[in-house]
């Protein structure tokens, strides 16, 4: 719930608390790695919300806590019960600076095959790219930073993908 409404004052006694009294292991997977009755993450849920503070904090706890595979499959490509990652969530209900951050991590966490397929053609389940969720709403200096991505990232057959 921190996660969700951007508590960080919360959230960092939360962690205060789970470092006195929890394992590493319990720390993980409550904390981090468990999902919401959407199966949203706690970073899918700070994108959701636009909160950069609490979505830096997570991910520095994040850094602490697990490993690189850990992050990459179960935080940076994990996806909802409508198959959506972190970035579809940023693109569609996000600021433009936690789009961006992201976005950075994405970059240092995963090959660009990963990138490629995972985060920009990636679709939720009803076929929307992040291009699509930030166009379908109103995101518009979202829309053109994945778009500038998307340039870099793909091929001129991909982007047309990535556009329809």
């Amino acid at each position: 719930m921190a996660a969700e409404h951007g508590k960080l004052e919360t959230l960092q006694k939360v962690c205060e608390w789970a470092n006195e009294q929890l394992t590493a292991e319990e720390k993980t997977s409550i904390l981090l790695l468990a999902t919401d009755f959407g199966g949203r993450t706690v970073l899918h849920m700070a994108a959701e919300h636009g909160n950069l503070e609490t979505l830096q904090k997570e991910w520095e706890w994040a850094n602490e806590q697990l490993t690189a595979e850990e992050k990459k499959s179960n935080l940076l490509l994990a996806t909802d019960f409508g198959g959506r990652t972190v970035l579809h969530m940023a693109a569609e209900h996000g600021k433009l600076e936690t789009l961006q951050k992201v976005w950075e991590w994405a970059n240092e966490q995963l090959t660009a095959e990963e990138i490629k397929t995972n985060l920009l053609l990636a679709t939720d389940c009803e076929g929307r790219t992040v291009l699509h969720m930030a166009a379908e709403h109103g995101k518009l200096e979202i829309l053109k930073e994945i778009w500038k991505w998307a340039n870099v990232k793909l091929t001129s057959e991909e982007i047309n993908l990535f556009y329809y």
